[in-house]
């Protein structure tokens, strides 16, 4: 029975003219990347497409920190979700779901979530390890996220270290990951 379902798989990508991706010699490939400014949740809102609309509420009084918002993604003046993140997260809009980056710039480390915009619901996180925590006692991290035929790549810039890693966008799983080393 195995063998039958592993031949279809591997004749109906054929068939298809589909081939397998092998994601660890992809991310493997993989080169440094980075955009000219650090992004930040207006870039995300800013690239925001239709159906749906972002509103941004502010809700930090503190007029010298940027400090919180919740971001509502809409669609026909409704509110399907709503999340509470600073300023320097990043989202992106893929089919009916958002994903957003859940970290602290100050600390290591990054979540990646996923809301589903159909059900009102989480529907994955994935924490990113492609470098190992390190102790501090001054630190700096940064993440981006963007898309390539369909899977969802984060670039963390952190005090320990550049990486990337590929999510699948249904489930949040690791598809595979680099640490750049040296850089």
């Amino acid at each position: 029975m195995t063998l039958i379902k592993i031949s279809l798989v591997v004749f109906g990508s054929l068939f298809l003219g589909q081939t397998a991706v092998d994601w660890n010699k992809k991310v493997q490939e993989t080169a440094w990347s980075w955009p000219e400014h650090v992004p930040n949740l207006f870039d995300s809102s800013m690239a925001s497409s239709k159906p749906y609309t972002v509103r941004l509420e502010h809700i930090n009084d503190d007029p010298f920190h940027l400090g919180l918002f919740n971001v509502s993604i809409l669609r026909d003046d409704k509110v399907l979700v709503t999340f509470r993140t600073p300023h320097y997260t990043i989202f992106k809009l893929i089919g009916d779901k958002v994903v957003y980056t859940n970290y602290n710039n100050h600390n290591n480390g990054c979540e990646i979530v996923a809301l589903d915009l159909v059900s009102k619901k989480e529907i994955w996180r994935t924490r990113m390890d492609a470098v190992s925590p390190i102790p501090h006692s001054v630190y700096g991290n940064c993440v981006n996220l963007d898309t390539e035929d369909n899977i969802i790549v984060v670039f963390g810039w952190e005090g320990a270290g550049k990486y990337v890693e590929y999510l699948e966008p249904n489930t949040g799983k690791v598809l595979g990951k680099k640490a750049f080393t040296g850089q």
